[in-house]
């Protein structure tokens, strides 16, 4: 009995410790990621310019509150198998309202990159997943490569929480990982 009862309290700290909250103002995320990712806090630099180099392109206003919550992968140098989550200012959102802005970002996706690359077949999809009582839109988009015969899939899930918009990233180049990254989102909390 009392070996049971050690088994369960290592069961509950190893739980805990797999899951981490992060705070989008007022409410706390918890995200636990899957076995297998890394947390990584590399290439934000580069990611970051090219953002401002394309609002620079297109005379847009950027947001200046943009906060990354998590970035994981499945090896430090990876640009597919992954998630980002981030929050920021909900100016399109109330701009638009969160559905409208949704599709416009599926509008978005299903012209860039450029529509000149004749090697490449792509679909967007824009429906609605709820999250621990949560209505986001997600943003399917699924990349073929003829030539090199490979696809990719990357899923944009966007919500507005405490007056931010609030997304979550992933990208993957197969079914085993694409499964074990939106269960992973999919069973996230907030509170």
């Amino acid at each position: 009995m009392q070996n049971f009862i050690v088994i369960i309290f290592l069961l509950a700290i190893s739980v805990s410790h797999a899951q981490k909250n992060y705070r989008i103002e007022d409410t706390i995320w918890t995200y636990e990621k899957p076995r297998g990712f890394i947390t990584r806090s590399d290439n934000f630099e580069r990611v970051i310019q090219t953002g401002t180099d394309h609002i620079k392109k297109t005379e847009s206003k950027s947001s200046n509150d943009d906060v990354i919550l998590i970035s994981i992968a499945k090896s430090d140098s990876s640009d597919v198998n992954m998630v980002l989550a981030s929050y920021k200012n909900n100016i399109n959102i109330k701009k638009f309202s969160l559905k409208e802005y949704a599709y416009k970002l599926g509008e978005y996706f299903k012209r860039n990159p450029s529509e000149e690359n004749d090697e490449q077949n792509l679909s967007v999809e824009v429906v609605e997943q709820t999250i621990d009582n949560k209505l986001f839109y997600v943003i399917e988009r699924e990349v073929t490569l003829v030539e090199n015969n490979y696809s990719y899939i990357s899923a944009y899930y966007v919500t507005e929480i405490d007056d931010k918009e609030f997304s979550i990233v992933m990208v993957s180049d197969n079914e085993s990982d694409r499964r074990k990254i939106e269960k992973s989102i999919l069973t996230s909390k907030f509170k």
